[in-house]
């Protein structure tokens, strides 16, 4: 039987006609199928994977998708991995490419960016461990006596241009000043600990005010000697007890007061340099001979308050923390108030710069330190709260103070009684502001501005 007659019997009958289009399927599906082999043949099977994920029938077209796909992703081979997921199954490469660009820039140069009207560096700033590592490793390049103050300060410069203000070991840590007509304050010689152990305290009361500061040790003859020119410290050296000594120049530098090493090791407070002029502001309650006589004898709160920079800025409750400050480390060198120029001058906050003279000695205190506070019955609230909130989880000042120090290098940084002390002292302060919220309404003692 011909062909086309068999067609022509399938179509005069209702079933025949099914079944020849049910034929005629099966046969074009086989067709389709055996011409998708042929062309899976010549292909490799990336190309042939993508051109069936994509539909896409043409070698061709399959080809050039993948080679752009390639080149694009600069890979040879296999398709690019997906992104990362978080564990929470949400996309965050932009955040985590912004920290890894952080991570990258120096931890000093971090502090130098986060230096503001308010604060020297952020309650977040995550950088500061690396950089209290960095100020107790870093190399050292050049070493200069720096102008300023009445002792020895050293201006280090680092390899990679950053700078720091050192000074360095005079006297054994168990060396306590009285303080007293035998041992007036004058006379005090700075204890590089002091500058240490300020800038965890500033930390600790968060005000955040004091240049990070850490300890290091250095070999005097390496790290000193032989990378400086300044005469000041190579026309002083000296041999004391078989150690090498110097004494530099100040107004106190003399044969009397040499700095020595100890077997070619010598011991250094190391404190992040802040750039810009540094401005001083006459301090209303110096405890200097002269200036104290004043506000022993009078509150002079209210001619503090008619200062345009007292009145009108954060600079006065800034010197009530202050107040507080330099009475829990009995500095009583603080005859100015530091601001910064590097930040708007009319706003910058008070710094707390130069501490060398405190934690002199840990069996007196002075409350007369905490004058500005009950002269004036007023203090930041905000600072008040904090405080007050040191003593949760049966913590004290003492304790943190501790733990946080003696995580220098030099530890241990304070001898044992003045941990104590400190929280005896702390305990003088609730009391001064006990007496101001009894005498006054509470929202005139505690305020923000």
């Amino acid at each position: 039987m011909k062909f086309s007659a068999i067609i022509a019997f399938f179509l005069r009958h209702r079933r025949g006609r099914q079944t020849f289009l049910l034929t005629s399927f099966s046969i074009c599906l086989t067709v389709y199928i055996f011409g998708c082999l042929l062309v899976m043949r010549k292909i490799n099977s990336q190309d042939g994977a993508l051109s069936m994920l994509l539909g896409i029938k043409s070698n061709i077209a399959a080809r050039n998708i993948f080679q752009a796909a390639k080149t694009v992703h600069g890979m040879e081979g296999q398709l690019p991995n997906p992104p990362l997921v978080k564990a929470n199954g949400l996309l965050n490469t932009t955040q985590d490419s912004k920290i890894e660009e952080k991570r990258k820039i120096k931890p000093w140069k971090q502090f130098l960016d986060e230096i503001s009207v308010d604060e020297m560096y952020s309650s977040s700033s995550d950088y500061m461990p690396d950089l209290l590592n960095y100020l107790s490793t870093a190399k050292i390049v050049n070493v200069t006596i720096f102008k300023g103050g009445t002792q020895v300060k050293l201006l280090l410069v680092f390899e990679d241009g950053n700078t720091a203000i050192a000074k360095p070991m005079r006297n054994p840590r168990d060396m306590y000043w009285a303080n007293n007509k035998s041992q007036p304050f004058w006379y005090d010689p700075e204890r590089h600990t002091a500058e240490i152990a300020s800038f965890h305290l500033d930390r600790i009361l968060n005000y955040r005010r004091v240049p990070p500061c850490a300890g290091r040790r250095v070999s005097f003859s390496k790290d000193i000697i032989n990378k400086t020119n300044d005469d000041g410290i190579l026309h002083t050296l000296r041999k004391r007890d078989g150690n090498d000594c110097f004494f530099g120049t100040c107004p106190f530098c003399d044969e009397d007061h040499m700095i020595c090493s100890k077997d070619d090791v010598m011991e250094l407070s190391v404190c992040q340099q802040i750039p810009g002029k540094i401005y001083d502001h006459a301090h209303p309650w110096s405890q200097g001979i002269k200036e104290s006589k004043v506000w022993k004898n009078k509150n002079v709160c209210p001619t503090v308050l008619s200062n345009h920079r007292m009145n009108t800025t954060r600079f006065f409750l800034d010197t009530m923390e202050l107040a507080l400050f330099d009475y829990l480390i009995v500095n009583y060198d603080r005859h100015h108030i530091a601001y910064l120029g590097h930040v708007d001058i009319k706003r910058s906050f008070a710094a707390i710069i130069d501490n060398g003279k405190g934690f002199a000695n840990p069996f007196t205190d002075d409350v007369t330190f905490l004058a500005p506070i009950y002269q004036c019955c007023r203090f930041r609230n905000s600072t008040y709260q904090h405080v007050l909130g040191l003593s949760k989880n049966n913590n004290t000042l003492g304790e943190l103070m501790k733990r946080s120090l003696s995580q220098d290098p030099l530890a241990p940084i304070l001898t044992e009684p003045f941990f104590a002390t400190l929280d005896r002292r702390l305990s003088q302060f609730y009391y001064v502001m006990s007496k101001c919220l009894e005498s006054h309404v509470p929202d005139t003692v505690l305020a923000e501005k």
